[in-house]
């Protein structure tokens, strides 16, 4: 999956940020710092790596997974008017 425009990582700096915090032992205040994203993005890069292991560093979709299995959004609804 192509990297998402707005994204401030990419798959690999990813990596570096949990290697960081899980091996190196650094903050994640630190870390947050030197990749210029917020602590709390390098918390959920880690939470993500713990629950899901490298896959989980992955570009995911941005679309909401509900949408993608009901197909919302490619239907046009009408509203008949009541005369």
């Amino acid at each position: 999956m192509r990297l998402h425009r707005n994204a401030r990582t990419c798959p690999h700096c990813r990596s570096l940020i949990v290697s960081r915090v899980a091996d190196s032992g650094q903050k994640p205040t630190a870390v947050a710092r030197e990749f210029r994203v917020t602590e709390r993005t390098v918390r959920k890069w880690l939470k993500r790596f713990r629950s899901e292991g490298a896959p989980g560093l992955e570009e995911r979709s941005c679309r909401c997974a509900g949408m993608l299995l009901l197909g919302i959004g490619r239907r046009r609804f009408t509203i008949e008017s009541k005369s």
